[in-house]
């Protein structure tokens, strides 16, 4: 992707500096060639697609929407694509529904292919929303492309009391909201393998102890917002060690690399103490 932010550092330092530039960064991204061009194709094309099968067809319009709801990596699984969109998510035995991604079922319902004649393609306030959807989803992509963890942090900020609201099993069937109350509620990745009343339960059990209450709603308050994000980026930095967007990190990699008489690790122990 052409355009690249400016994150000068990692964390909490980081995510407070992409919102201070918020307004300045995101136009000049929307500016960007790339995400121009393919703006302009999809407001020009999207509405003459009344089928599933033509969206699938038209790479440039399915990268479009798939990026909207975050689906950008699975616009090579097309006939996949297809048979969520045609068999819809209303019922429970549709592989819409059975895959549980909050994702796909957003996008499901937003298109409507499953109804013959009742696609919403040609719809200006659909069309919109999904440019909008798709300008902020390609902008946290940049972002993660220097760092993940402030992607997801972001996508976080911008839904995760939506999919919260919905209640346990919306934000265990969405992955990066997930992934940050994980992180930030200390609940290891391999829980995913269990039993999901089980797994509802454990995340239940976390937010009380951690944020003093169980109800997922709660995230639309924003200073539990706001500690869930603190404490997903503390976490991921310190299981992460320190990396090149860590303040003083270069110093402290010379140092490491020029002080005799003491080992790397003694060192950082050094720097990091002092500073």
């Amino acid at each position: 992707m052409s355009f690249a932010p400016a994150i000068p550092v990692g964390g909490i330092g980081g995510l407070r500096f992409l919102e201070r530039t918020d307004e300045v960064q995101r136009a000049t991204h929307a500016r960007s060639p790339e995400i121009q061009r393919n703006i302009a194709y999809f407001s020009e094309n999207i509405s003459k697609i009344t089928t599933a099968e033509e969206l699938v067809n038209d790479r440039r319009l399915l990268t479009v929407v798939l990026g909207a709801y975050g689906l950008g990596d699975e616009v090579d699984k097309r006939a996949f694509v297809q048979k969520i969109l045609e068999e819809g998510v209303e019922t429970s035995d549709t592989l819409g529904s059975r895959l549980n991604n909050q994702s796909y079922i957003d996008m499901t319902k937003a298109l409507r292919f499953d109804r013959e004649g009742f696609s919403r393609t040609g719809s200006p306030s659909l069309r919109d929303d999904v440019i909008s959807k798709y300008l902020s989803q390609s902008y946290e992509i940049a972002v993660g492309e220097q760092d993940q963890s402030l992607r997801l942090a972001l996508d976080f900020k911008r839904r995760g009391a939506e999919i919260a609201d919905r209640g346990w099993y919306a934000v265990l069937g969405d992955r990066p909201t997930r992934a940050v109350l994980e992180t930030a509620l200390n609940i290891p990745s391999d829980a995913a393998g269990i039993d999901i009343d089980k797994q509802k339960e454990l995340f239940e059990e976390r937010a009380l102890s951690v944020l003093g209450t169980r109800d997922p709603s709660a995230l639309s308050d924003p200073a539990i917002m706001d500690k869930i994000v603190s404490r997903f980026l503390v976490l991921e930095q310190a299981s992460n060690g320190p990396n090149a967007t860590t303040p003083g990190f270069t110093a402290l990699t010379l140092i490491s690399n020029a002080a005799s008489g003491f080992g790397p690790f003694s060192s950082q122990s050094l720097f990091l103490s002092s500073s």
